[in-house]
């Protein structure tokens, strides 16, 4: 099993090194031949106008080889980013629907284990101190009851549409 693995990573390698060193070479070739075609452009302008109206050409094609570049590299890079995005956003939705399916924190198992013991003392000075326990779960009850009637509308009050004006 490893061999095979490992024999798998050997034949990526050599895909992964077989290309750099093309696109190295294609890289180098391709800028000789613009460099040749510029000097092409610069000895036929040369002869044709003189030597500054040729070194002006020559400048001029290699400021639009070098906008071409430019420009290409601007929108490789915003297809990237556009591609980063979507897979950012991908990833937050099932992060999101992944959150949804999962259940509550509380039953989470691995809380519980921590959690247990802190428990089982709760309940034990609960039991001792029953009215501490009757007195915070009363607490609690009213607090809950407080918070609820507060979002709620009253019955005798009109909403604001049917409200007559003065």
């Amino acid at each position: 099993m490893i061999d095979s693995l490992l024999a798998a990573m050997r034949e990526e390698y050599r895909r992964a090194l077989t290309v750099t060193i093309c696109a190295a070479v294609i890289a180098a070739a391709a800028m000789v031949a613009i460099l040749f075609v510029g000097v092409a452009i610069f000895i036929w302008m040369s002869q044709t106008h003189g030597a500054v109206p040729a070194c002006l050409a020559i400048a001029g094609f290699f400021v639009v080889v070098a906008g071409i570049a430019g420009l290409t590299l601007a929108i490789s890079q915003s297809a990237r980013r556009e591609r980063a995005e979507k897979r950012a956003a991908e990833e937050k939705r099932q992060r999101e629907e992944a959150a949804k399916q999962a259940p509550p924190a509380w039953l989470d198992p691995t809380l519980i284990a921590p959690l247990l013991p802190i428990a089982i003392k709760a309940a034990g000075v609960a039991l001792r101190h029953r009215g501490l326990a009757l007195a915070l779960i009363s607490s609690v009850a009213v607090g809950w009851a407080m918070v609820r009637e507060r979002g709620a509308p009253a019955d005798d009050e009109m909403p604001a549409a049917e409200q007559p004006a003065e």
